[in-house]
């Protein structure tokens, strides 16, 4: 009679005793771990995921506004706020997994203007009705941009009230703000998005406006990556899937307001696809699960407009339940599930509205009436 010769295999972290005849499928018992850290990530940032226990090698999976390396699980948030769910599996089958918030618990909004006179102060809140007073900028400034990128409220370039600054600075927590370099080109009313790891200033007015478009991954060095079709300032910027789009605008030069949708996949060629069913500048634009929401705006006799647009594609256009009053140089953000007006040519009250709600206007608003600041949802780091 022939022997039964057993086979013992010890898997590290799963408690794993099996035979040569044992089925497929993990363990019984499985002690694979998975610690995502703190339990928000900002947009537009990074974070290497932790586990415990298991058989490496390891393969991680995400859905949700985020991408995740499969090897070592360093998962890269998108610019859109939402869940995601993330996983491991070690070498024996076993699996964990989490969940994790991407958006900040804090709306910071910076600069801008009162009675024409620009303003270094920072207003914070979390709940976007009561707002208290965070910090100050480096210096006074409208016309800017306030970008998250790394972990990191950024402000780029903008005037200080007599002509355009260079001044890229950053801050992990609204309060304290440091000296990263300078931009390029300073300008004023250009469009800002975070895009393939870079942060994008897009067309502008440094007097005269321009047509150029820049891209840098840490603030201080720039690239010129390439041109819009035409010199345009007053337009405003977003990412929808994998290509920036850039809407409305002003030529000065020609006189032109702008009902153009342009877009480019890598900052260098950029292409008109389409056309809003009006000219606008100065207005706020932002992307919202699978569109983009154009909120906001004058035309160039100053008339300023309470419509929300909103499109998929850049080509067609539906209208949106509309701002409670008409304003231009507001900022937008969303925030908790909700979207957020704040600052503009109304006064500067702050409007808030459920996607595809009605908006209201909360009794709380800035102690001083805004325009020209700049918002984001930021989770102070």
């Amino acid at each position: 009679m022939g022997r039964l010769v057993a086979v013992v295999v010890v898997l590290a972290g799963c408690g794993r005793v099996g035979f040569d005849d044992e089925p497929d499928g993990p363990p019984a018992e499985c002690m694979v771990t998975l610690e995502p850290g703190a339990a928000r990530m900002n947009v537009n940032s990074e974070r290497a995921l932790v586990v415990a226990g298991g058989l490496e090698p390891y393969t991680f999976s995400a859905t949700g506004p985020a991408a995740i390396e499969p090897s070592t699980g360093v998962l890269t948030t998108t610019g859109a706020t939402g869940t995601v769910m993330v996983a491991v599996a070690d070498d024996a089958g076993c699996t964990a997994d989490a969940s994790l918030t991407v958006g900040g618990s804090t709306l910071f909004y910076a600069g801008g203007t009162s009675n024409s006179v620009p303003s270094d102060q920072v207003w914070r809140s979390t709940d976007g009705i009561t707002w208290t007073l965070a910090g100050s900028l480096p210096d006074k400034r409208s016309a800017g941009a306030l970008l998250v990128m790394n972990d990191k409220l950024w402000w780029l370039s903008g005037t200080d009230g007599v002509s355009p600054q260079l001044d890229v600075w950053s801050s992990r927590n609204g309060v304290t703000w440091r000296v990263e370099g300078n931009v390029q080109q300073a300008s004023v009313n250009f469009g800002a998005v975070v895009f393939d790891g870079r942060m994008w200033m897009i067309g502008g007015n440094a007097n005269p406006e321009h047509d150029n478009v820049y891209a840098s991954s840490d603030g201080a060095s720039w690239t010129l990556t390439g041109n819009l079709p035409d010199a345009n300032h007053g337009g405003s910027a977003t990412v929808l899937g994998d290509r920036m789009f850039y809407i409305g605008g002003h030529n000065s030069g020609n006189g032109m307001l702008y009902r153009w949708v342009v877009t480019s996949n890598d900052g260098a060629s950029w292409t008109s696809i389409g056309n809003m069913p009006t000219g606008r500048e100065y207005a706020a634009a932002l992307t919202l699960d699978d569109q983009i929401v154009f909120a906001g705006g004058q035309d160039l006799s100053g008339m300023k407009t309470t419509n929300v647009l909103s499109t998929v594609d850049g080509m067609t256009f539906a209208m949106q339940a509309p701002l409670p009053s008409a304003r231009s140089f507001t900022a937008i953000a969303m925030f908790e599930g909700r979207l957020i007006s704040a600052g503009g040519t109304d006064g500067g009250a702050v409007a808030q509205a459920i996607p595809g709600n009605a908006w209201t206007m909360p009794t709380t608003n800035f102690p001083i009436p805004r325009q020209s600041g700049k918002l984001a949802a930021f989770e102070p780091n």
